[in-house]
């Protein structure tokens, strides 16, 4: 499997996400090739793929989470959230002394960004009054419980960082960075992009812990 393989499967993602299938009403036409997408994530995220192919893993694996072609599989869905809780369980240690020092600045925002983005896609379904959680990710519920803190202390460093390279504050030289190397200009450069696109919902995902659900629908002052 190569990087530019699970990038194409993203793009299609993209691309064909809610097109519906023309002989199963109700269906979206990639639920078809879940089996496909699912063993494209396992390989993209094992333990021994290079960081190049791992970040294209989690962005497929985000996609696919959030994008309702799993069509209820209940298995499908915890095998991708255990793919991508496994590295956030050694996430201290994910480094690659093979590649420059950006790299594993960049792979660890990927990470906290899949995970962000899978919470705020789940937590969804509790905001919108007239339907409950799918049975497919009610069961993720838990886990994110098991997982709140950790998360929550990782997307506050990965937002103070982003804070002190884009916003350039005179608290600068106090700075004590989350991700190693990224006050470096040269790595602060290459993981600026991803930074940005991964902020707002790291940032929702955050938020989602300081502002109670109603699952009742009413609400009160």
């Amino acid at each position: 499997m190569r990087p530019i393989s699970v990038g194409l499967l993203t793009a299609i993602l993209d691309k064909f996400e809610k097109s519906p299938d023309p002989e199963l009403p109700g269906h979206l036409l990639l639920e078809q090739y879940q089996a496909q997408l699912v063993s494209a994530v396992r390989t993209a995220l094992d333990a021994s793929s290079g960081p190049i192919l791992l970040e294209a893993g989690l962005q497929l694996a985000t996609k696919i989470m959030t994008s309702g072609v799993l069509g209820g599989d209940q298995v499908a869905v915890k095998r991708i959230f255990s793919l991508i809780s496994r590295p956030l369980n050694d996430f201290k240690d994910v480094y690659y002394p093979s590649f420059a020092e950006w790299v594993s600045c960049q792979i660890k925002i990927r990470l906290l960004a899949a995970h962000a983005s899978l919470k705020c896609y789940t937590f969804s379904f509790l905001r919108r009054h007239h339907s409950g959680v799918p049975d497919e990710y009610l069961a993720l519920l838990p886990l994110f419980s098991k997982s709140s803190s950790i998360l929550r202390k990782y997307w506050i460093g990965v937002l103070k960082d982003y804070s002190y390279i884009c916003l350039c504050l005179d608290a600068k030289k106090n700075w004590n960075p989350f991700l190693d190397g990224i006050q470096s200009p040269l790595v602060s450069s290459k993981v600026q992009l991803s930074l940005e696109e991964s902020w707002p919902v790291i940032l929702q995902a955050l938020a989602l812990d300081a502002i109670p659900v109603n699952t009742h629908g009413d609400s009160k002052a």
